[in-house]
């Protein structure tokens, strides 16, 4: 094991660029549920899910962009956040920034697994599909092996963990030649390989991959659906449906382009890649993901796209009313 080209602390062009992609994902998330807000009349109560998934990318892109901003001590498995504003300004030890960092990361990945699951069970029932429909006894389980799968996770994951001054021990007669190194480090958090962290890491891979795949096999399956049953929907049924549906389909896509650079950081940590800067980058494309999926629903959804270019061109919306003609008798 190489441990001269250990990184301890984010370069300056590394800190940078975690502030300028947090001040425009703000931007963008915040424009995204002030659009949700205003222009959501058509789609009923699936706006609490579009509103929920931009809350909750908010959190996920402060925790991971400000909060945590992620050192890999790599090739040891020891993650520093000491340059984030978790430990600065809150004095949040790095295993529990993590802990946070990744329970947002569960939320926001549930409430966008919730919005496939809702729009497709609307195309079900309006095409009377009733072998594709889920009973309320289905939802419940559903959302009970999310809340179990998504607690065993982070316990694992806690519990495998060590805080700085348990790692320090191990670092002592473990890793003496880095010792010192790590000595200076205000906060830091250490992961010994196990049998049961590793076991938990292809789970989570193996997830994401069917994550992956369920959510372009429901999207196919909604976007046929609905194309069968066109002649009985109105106009303003067909572009609202039709609209969510081109918009869940282009985040299938995305969710896919994520996880390109999700298994390469996987792949850094894991078989022990020597430049650090090639793992620098794969995690700045992980922080961008949330603002990549609220481009793509603004870009897809008529209403959001026509209000965000009158928000940004600042122009009034002009309504044409019908002309109303009087008939006398």
């Amino acid at each position: 094991m190489n441990l001269e080209n250990i990184m301890y602390k984010n370069p300056d062009w590394a800190k940078l660029s975690y502030n300028f992609i947090a001040i425009f994902s703000f931007f963008i998330n915040t424009l995204g549920i002030y659009t949700i807000i205003h222009k959501s009349d058509r789609m009923g109560y699936y706006k609490y899910y579009l509103l929920s998934f931009q809350i909750s990318s908010i959190f996920v892109d402060i925790s991971f962009t400000l909060g945590c901003q992620l050192t890999f001590a790599f090739p040891i498995w020891a993650i520093t956040t000491s340059d984030g504003y978790f430990w600065k300004y809150f004095r949040i030890p790095s295993l529990a920034a993590l802990t946070i960092l990744l329970s947002f990361l569960i939320l926001q990945s549930s409430i966008l697994a919730a919005q496939f699951l809702e729009k497709h069970q609307t195309i079900m029932k309006l095409a009377k599909k009733e072998k594709y429909i889920f009973n309320s006894i289905w939802r419940l389980a559903i959302l009970i092996c999310i809340i179990i799968g998504s607690v065993f996770f982070l316990s694992i994951f806690y519990t495998s963990g060590m805080s700085r001054n348990e790692a320090l021990k191990v670092f002592e007669s473990k890793y003496p030649s880095v010792y010192h190194n790590f000595e200076q480090i205000e906060q830091f958090s250490y992961h010994d390989k196990s049998e049961i962290l590793e076991l938990v890491l292809y789970c989570v891979a193996f997830g994401l991959v069917v994550v992956s795949f369920v959510a372009f096999v429901i999207s196919f399956h909604m976007l046929s659906t609905f194309r069968s049953i066109l002649h009985i929907l109105s106009i303003s049924k067909q572009s609202q449906h039709k609209n969510t549906i081109i918009s869940l389909f282009a985040q299938a896509i995305v969710l896919n382009v994520i996880l390109i650079p999700l298994f390469a950081l996987f792949a850094d940590l894991y078989f022990g890649f020597e430049n650090q800067n090639i793992l620098i980058f794969h995690q700045l494309i992980l922080s961008c993901h949330s603002t990549v999926n609220c481009v793509v629903y603004i870009t897809t959804i008529k209403e959001y796209r026509i209000f965000v270019q009158q928000i940004l061109t600042m122009k009034k919306l002009h309504v044409v009313y019908p002309a109303v003609v009087e008939i006398s008798v």
